[in-house]
């Protein structure tokens, strides 16, 4: 634990499995980014407050990856895939919002 790395700064994560299809991570991306910017009452009263989704890592497969890039452009929230490499998700016009730690099929 090295406080001068990222100093004031707590980092979270919620995990969410999108079991390979594409309703289900789409259904998965609007409950955490649309929700996470909703604040209930209740939490106002006990004095916590939701976060704001800052990124989104995955998906795996680039099937899932296009439409979940799609949705999560509309809120400007970037998406970083670790294993998708379709050629499609380098339209950086349609999916200026995802990366990826991988080289795209084009360069296999």
């Amino acid at each position: 634990s090295d406080s001068s790395l990222l100093p004031n700064i707590k980092l979270g994560y919620d995990i969410r499995d999108t079991c390979l299809a594409e309703s289900v991570a789409l259904d998965e991306s609007v409950d955490l980014i649309i929700l996470s910017n909703e604040e209930s009452c209740s939490d106002q009263q006990n004095g916590s407050s939701s976060v704001p989704v800052s990124a989104v890592i995955g998906a795996a497969a680039s099937f899932v990856s296009v439409p979940v890039a799609s949705f999560l452009r509309l809120f400007k929230t970037p998406q970083i895939s670790y294993s998708s490499t379709s050629v499609l998700l380098s339209n950086r016009d349609r999916y200026g919002y995802f990366f990826r730690t991988v080289p795209s099929a084009d360069h296999h």
